[in-house]
């Protein structure tokens, strides 16, 4: 594998989005609302299904022993070298270059959780996406134009045994930290790209606290389908319909699609559903 990325974008990548999401204070926020305003949801990997997603390790669960987990995972780089010459963490030198290493290590970490991530794929009939990410198939799946500025950042996610196998990788346009691409070959399935925004004055993420998404403007995106569950409802259907208008979406430009099983088997298959703009 080569040390510098040659990266082709899909000329269409797919967003899976539930019907509804269930917010940490009780609240619902409906995702056809990311239609209507044409945005989407950047998250944090500190929330990410996978607890190794990003190599971040333990975060808290309000348990005994969870500080001095974390604690112990996030000073991990320099208790190992304490550990290696026989003395405590607070006697190695800040100019020691073993130290600058454990400490870069740590502030990588830190980097890539205050990195705001929107993953993607390029598989819009996964059958276990649709299960994992669009609500048991009752949600929808937003397919996008990858032209744009902002998609030409989507980088493949690496299926590996060790992370290690990816450290050499170098994005020279965009910078990419290699090991926000990173993954176990366990989730090969979603096939999954990315496209990472760092933050831009990084901040120690509380684990102990919700992290929220960061809200990105789409408006110059374009939005070329959306693939509805086979299991919606049709009032939820006339939803998504009215907010492609309101959005100011045209069916020619934008195709609406219903997912269907076909009969004694487990393929899905689309169906073109005529709108009004």
């Amino acid at each position: 594998m080569s040390d510098a990325l040659q990266i082709m974008v899909p000329p269409v990548l797919y967003r899976y989005r539930p019907w509804s999401v269930v917010k940490a204070n009780g609240r619902e926020r409906k995702s056809v609302g990311e239609i209507e305003g044409r945005f989407a949801y950047f998250s944090s990997p500190v929330r990410f299904n996978d607890p190794q997603d990003s190599l971040l390790g333990p975060e808290f669960a309000h348990g005994k022993g969870d500080i001095d987990r974390l604690l112990f995972h996030e000073l991990a780089d320099p208790f190992s070298l304490a550990r290696e010459r026989g003395c405590s963490v607070i006697q190695l030198d800040p100019k020691d270059p073993a130290v600058k290493a454990a400490a870069e290590s740590y502030n990588r970490r830190e980097a890539r959780k205050n990195t705001r991530i929107l993953c993607l794929s390029w598989d819009w009939r996964s059958p276990l996406m649709w299960t994992f990410y669009a609500q048991e198939h009752q949600g929808f799946c937003l397919g996008y134009d990858t032209s744009s500025e902002l998609f030409q950042r989507a980088r493949p996610v690496v299926y590996t045994h060790s992370p290690n196998d990816v450290l050499h990788l170098q994005d020279p346009v965009m910078r990419n930290d290699p090991l926000s691409f990173c993954k176990s070959p366990d989730w090969q399935f979603e096939r999954e790209w990315r496209v990472c925004l760092p933050e831009a004055e990084p901040k120690r993420v509380d684990p102990s606290k919700e992290v929220e998404p960061k809200r990105i403007d789409l408006s110059k995106e374009k939005l070329v389908s959306i693939h509805v569950g086979y299991r919606m409802k049709e009032a939820q259907l006339q939803e998504i319909a009215d907010a492609l208008s309101r959005a100011g979406y045209k069916p020619d430009e934008t195709k609406l699609f219903r997912m269907e099983r076909s009969p004694m088997s487990f393929l899905l298959s689309q169906r073109l559903i005529g709108w009004q703009a």
